[in-house]
């Protein structure tokens, strides 16, 4: 199913999502095999009680799409030039050739989330302002992500955890997250606080790649993988980032038990 989202327009631009399901003349499909679930802000456009199979019967929040349960070959679409406010939690597993894509549709700007303040009270139980707990199979593409600057925060980005069991095959590409407070900082300098602020990949993972994202004063660290063991990273792979105001690009670290 392509769950397809677009809620207050910054940019003002025509729909080009054809009606065929075919996105961006990639991943096409035919139309009783799709879903298209788009994301509109007001009640004239999006409403959440639609059935979200086209854009006039669109979702309307982040809430709905954090209710749902995802499964293989599922596509959650957001609409480039719109913008949202508060927690993505994605929530399911793809499989092997059908994972679940996170991505946007129609030309502008990549389709942006701000956590609006979204924290943890602790690093322990810091939050993302993109989260996925648990699932293997996930991509998530072109999303611009941000949590309200100047409010400290214990929160990354994008948090990924996968404790007690190996999760497979996370894409991370061409996302923008920046502007995010962690611990009162900007350079956040506690042995906790460095941990958090871009993209932060906690537990045991197989088959990791974070590759074009640009990471800006988001906290001291760009990408931080945690895990108990040095094995339980395998096939994890960085590549053609951007990090503006960070110390450190990456981080690996290990602790003591799962967090």
């Amino acid at each position: 199913m392509i769950f397809s989202l677009s809620p207050s327009s910054r940019n003002s631009h025509a729909s080009t999502f054809p009606s065929t399901c075919n996105h961006n003349n990639f991943w096409p499909c035919l139309p009783f095999l799709c879903k298209q679930y788009n994301l509109l802000r007001n009640s004239v456009d999006g409403d959440d009680t639609y059935t979200g199979t086209s854009q006039v019967q669109a979702w309307k929040t982040l809430e709905k799409v954090s209710a749902t349960t995802f499964g293989p070959g599922d596509k959650v679409l957001f609409k480039s030039g719109n913008s949202w406010t508060g927690q993505l939690a994605l929530n399911g597993s793809g499989v092997g050739g059908n994972p679940i894509v996170v991505d946007t549709f129609d030309v502008g700007d990549k389709p942006a989330i701000d956590g609006n303040g979204i924290t943890g009270t602790t690093y322990n139980n810091a939050v993302g302002v993109v989260s996925l707990n648990g699932g293997s199979y996930w991509e998530i593409n072109n999303l611009d992500i941000t949590n309200k600057y100047g409010t400290p925060t214990y929160s990354s980005g994008i948090i990924a955890a996968s404790w007690g069991t190996t999760n497979r095959h996370l894409f991370i590409k061409s996302c923008s997250i920046h502007h995010i407070t962690v611990g009162g900082e900007i350079y956040a300098s506690s042995a906790m606080e460095k941990n958090l602020g871009g993209i932060n990949i906690r537990g045991t993972w197989d088959s990791v790649l974070i590759e074009g994202n640009v990471i800006s004063y988001a906290g001291r660290t760009g990408i931080v993988s945690t895990a108990s063991n040095a094995s339980d990273k395998t096939n994890l792979i960085i590549r053609n980032t951007q990090y503006r105001t960070v110390r450190v690009m990456v981080l690996l670290r290990l602790v003591a038990r799962a967090l």
